[in-house]
Order: C-alpha cells, then sequence, then structure tokens
C-alpha cells in the first residue's frame, strides 16, 4: 500500500513493524529506522486510552458506592430516634414509587423574626431536616433506595412582619443536598405561617420518589 503527501510528492512506500520506507517522485528512497516498533506504539496507545477509562469508571464507582451512612459519617451528622405519632395520622405514606412524608418538626421553638433570627430559624429547618432523614431511613430501610427528592413544603413559624421565609427553608435543602448529592435536589415552597404546633419553629412536608424494584 503507498500513501501520499501531493504537496511534497513524496510517498511511503512501505511500512513493517521496525522500518517506514519512502520514495519521491525521482524514485529516490529514504528509510527510517524505529526504536519501537509501529504495532508497540499503537499498543501502548490503546493501553493509555484504556487506563484512562479505567481510572474513570474506578471513580465513578467509588461515587456510587458511597453509601448515605458514609456521608453521614464524613458530615458528622447523627440521626435521631423517630418518634410515634401523638395523632391518628402516620409518619409516611407509600403509593406506588412515591413516598410521602408527614410535616415534621424541628426541635427549636419560637417565632422568627421576634424570638429567633434567620440564623437560628436555618439551623431549625436543618433540625427538621435530620428527622426527616431519620424517618426515611425507618421507612425504606435503606436510605440508598431513594431514586430522588421531588417535592418539600417548608413553613416557618413567622413574625408577622417577616418575610425571609426562604432563608430559613435553606437550612433544609442545604442539608439534603450535601447528604444526597444531586438526588436530593427538590422544587420547593417555603410559606410563612401565623403558628405551628407547639409554637415550632419549621415544619416541613416532603416526597421522595424510590427507585423501582
Amino acid at each position: 500500500m503507498r500513501l501520499y503527501c501531493h504537496h511534497s510528492n513524496i510517498a511511503i512506500s512501505h511500512v513493517d513493524s521496525n522500518h517506514i520506507s519512502f520514495n519521491d517522485s525521482h524514485g529516490k528512497t529514504a528509510m527510517i529506522e524505529t526504536n519501537v516498533s509501529l504495532s508497540q506504539k499503537l499498543l501502548n496507545m490503546y493501553y493509555y486510552k484504556l487506563s484512562l477509562i479505567l481510572a474513570f469508571l474506578l471513580y465513578s464507582f467509588h461515587s456510587l458506592s458511597q453509601t448515605i451512612d458514609q456521608r453521614l459519617k464524613e458530615l458528622e451528622l447523627t440521626l435521631p430516634e423517630v418518634e410515634t405519632p401523638v395523632a391518628t395520622y402516620l409518619k409516611w405514606k407509600q403509593v406506588d414509587n412515591l413516598l410521602y412524608i408527614s410535616g415534621t418538626g424541628s426541635d427549636i421553638f419560637g417565632k422568627v423574626g421576634s424570638d429567633l433570627t434567620v440564623d437560628e430559624g436555618y439551623q431549625a429547618a436543618r433540625s427538621a431536616g435530620l428527622q426527616i432523614i431519620a424517618v426515611l431511613q425507618a421507612s425504606t430501610g435503606d436510605l440508598t433506595k431513594i431514586n430522588q427528592f421531588v417535592k418539600v413544603l417548608g413553613m416557618v413559624n413567622s413574625d408577622p412582619g417577616f418575610s425571609e421565609q426562604s432563608m430559613v427553608i435553606n437550612g433544609f435543602s442545604d442539608l439534603i443536598v450535601e447528604v444526597f448529592g444531586d438526588k436530593g435536589k427538590h422544587t420547593r415552597s417555603a410559606i410563612g405561617v401565623a403558628a405551628l404546633p407547639n409554637n415550632i419553629a419549621v415544619e416541613i412536608e416532603v416526597i421522595v420518589e424510590l427507585k423501582k424494584q
């Protein structure tokens, strides 16, 4: 097989494992000896590309195999005990592959904007988030069964003049994304209410999608 370079009138006349021969338009021949065979070069290139692919796959596998429990441990977070409902309702209910979590309150009390600052309200929402993760653990038995968070309703016990409810509920949203990554990203409503049961600062409802079995 001959490969031509038209602009220079030079043709590659022969290629083997150790030599490349060239002919010009005047019939002159030149030969280049290669220290490494062409096939070996191609093989080295193949192995290099394969090593990159394997490295990427190993990294991806490590990220996927890391459990939620490991992330909670890395973040130094401890899930609270799930309390039994004191009224006639369920903590959770599954319909098909959607899991509905009842409104879950924080262990911080008072009205945000008068009794509590925005930062304290943020911590209250984060506290409610830990309790919701505990409920999810109890309801699924394995947090890796969660495919994604779908919808969040955050209610903030607000002073009449307070209007930064979204900043407060960020405490919940930030926690969920820290723990669940992209699966924790969700649609959300953050509203202010005149009062919440027992004067809790925050109450949050959640809908999650479970992986299909």
